[in-house]
């Protein structure tokens, strides 16, 4: 079905949006018009109640489908995906803010899965289960530091999220729900275009102010891919995500060079990760300049959160429910 198909068919009530939403879903337009148009195509198909749908461009983006009842829109500095983030979050009316990147594909029930996880009072930011859309196994259940690459997706190859036996993962941003004072702040705290380096950075810093990321396992998107272009491997990857890792946790040389011969051990034999292993020697050379474009103070605190949320009358009597 095409986006036009998709629209037209939508009852005139759904045209209205929820006069005070308590999810706001940012699709960012990275300038592929087919996968654009493909993952909006499915979040409004699947679009949970109470939520505004808010696509953000660099202005470019001139409505061509007339979807003005249906979307808002937001314009960005720039095509680049940290900037259309920052611009979704900064008009989102809701407390809570889900980013959908192209090329994912959103389920029926996958909103209101992850939407639940905040009922953690620590929860800052939820991760939804990413699948390849053919084989239905897991691309991504978020990220983790292992020990034989940073920043590694977890669960990856593996059908059941509940198994994967990880205990403290990261949220991917192209891909994630937030807090959206949180989300916003983190934008203020972190200055870079890369977005891996906003992906780690973004996880630490939240860790740093006492709110954790939660996997949500019955949250699922779909992605035609197999792996994420966040994952590609390369050495200036590995140099930099061990240059964030000792801003955060002191690294010096020779824990960066221990690290580096584990990893490089574990992938003698994956040309392109021992690439990437190796680079993480460089990794305190650029910790002096990752840290200059690090202002944690900006970062709200878990202990500064709202710990009351009202949301739109339910099927239940209850319209006021704890979300902090």
């Amino acid at each position: 079905m095409d986006l036009v198909s998709t629209v037209s068919s939508f009852p005139t009530s759904r045209s209205t949006p929820s006069p005070v939403p308590r999810l706001s879903i940012v699709v960012p337009l990275l300038g592929d018009s087919t996968r654009f148009e493909s993952t909006l195509i499915s979040v409004l198909e699947n679009r949970p109640e109470h939520c505004e749908v808010i696509v953000c461009h660099d202005g470019s983006y001139d409505d061509p489908f007339d979807l003005c009842d249906e979307v808002r829109f937001a314009v960005a500095s720039s095509d680049q995906l940290l900037d259309l983030v920052h611009a979704g979050a900064r008009a989102a009316h809701g407390r809570f803010v889900h980013v959908i990147g192209d090329a994912l594909q959103a389920t029926l029930g996958w909103a209101d899965a992850a939407i639940e996880k905040f009922e953690h009072f620590d929860c800052g930011s939820v991760m939804p289960v990413i699948r390849n859309a053919s084989s239905d196994k897991i691309i991504a259940a978020g990220w983790q530091d292992a020990s034989d690459r940073l920043c590694k997706p977890v669960g990856q190859g593996k059908k059941d999220a509940s198994k994967t036996g990880v205990k403290v993962a990261g949220a991917y941003i192209n891909g994630s729900f937030w807090r959206r004072d949180l989300l916003r702040s983190l934008h203020d705290a972190v200055s870079t275009t890369s977005v891996t380096e906003a992906t780690v950075a973004y996880e630490y810093l939240s860790r740093k102010s006492g709110w954790r990321c939660v996997v949500a396992t019955q949250s699922n998107l779909r992605c035609d891919s197999s792996d994420l272009v966040i994952d590609a491997p390369c050495f200036s990857r590995g140099a930099s995500l061990r240059g964030m890792r000792g801003v955060f946790y002191q690294g010096n040389f020779a824990s960066a060079v221990q690290s580096a011969l584990k990893a490089a051990i574990c992938n003698v034999a994956r040309p392109g990760l021992l690439m990437e292993s190796l680079g993480q020697v460089f990794g305190p050379t650029k910790s002096a300049s990752i840290a200059s474009r690090i202002s944690s103070q900006y970062v709200v605190s878990c202990d500064q959160r709202e710990v009351i949320v009202k949301f739109p009358a339910q099927d239940t009597p209850a319209s006021v429910r704890r979300a902090a």
